[in-house]
Formats: structure tokens, C-alpha cells, sequence
């Protein structure tokens, strides 16, 4: 049984602050969504603007190592403005599929 109390736990949401020192001289943000999977959906977008922002998005902590509780979003510069990153989690239940290469 789906209730909204588990379905909850499958978002998290996190901000960005593009002003903190340490994010504009190492250029990433790791995140801990601790949803026990590296099977995530994550956008990121700018909060002033609401355009969708593209920056690489690991499933790795910050170090390099594989993670199924954090994310690591990298940038190839500072964005001008604070981001909110939406992240999903997609346990079980998921139908996997084959793709087609011709």
C-alpha cells in the first residue's frame, strides 16, 4: 500500500547556496538524500530564473566513491544564482527494460 507518508520519502529537496565559499572554489555540492539506492532522478534548476540548469551529477560522494545515500553535482563554473535540487528516488517496482541498438 502506497500511502503519502512513503511516497514522501521518496523526494528530498535540497538548495544550493552559490555564495558559500566553499561551493564557488570547489565548483560541486554534495548531497545526502540517504534514499538507499543510486537508482535517482535529479534536477537542478535556478531558483531566480526557474530555468533548468545542466551540471554533471554523479552518484558518487565527493571523494569519488560509489554512493547509494549521496549525489555529487559538479559545475563547470559558479552559477549566478542559488539552485534547488530535486532528487527522486526509484525503488523496486521499476520495470526494467532492454533497449535496442539497430
Amino acid at each position: 500500500v502506497v500511502t503519502p507518508h512513503k511516497l514522501a520519502g521518496r523526494y528530498k529537496v535540497a538548495a544550493i547556496d552559490v555564495s558559500d565559499s566553499d561551493f564557488t572554489s570547489n565548483l560541486y555540492a554534495e548531497i545526502t538524500h540517504d534514499l538507499g539506492s543510486a537508482d535517482v532522478v535529479v534536477q537542478v534548476y535556478d531558483t531566480t530564473t526557474e530555468e533548468t540548469v545542466l551540471c554533471c551529477v554523479e552518484r558518487k560522494d565527493k571523494s569519488g566513491s560509489a554512493s547509494t545515500s549521496k549525489i555529487t553535482c559538479r559545475f563547470a563554473a559558479a552559477p549566478a544564482n542559488d539552485l534547488r535540487v530535486l532528487i527522486m528516488g526509484v525503488h523496486g517496482g521499476a520495470e526494467a527494460l532492454t533497449p535496442a541498438y539497430a
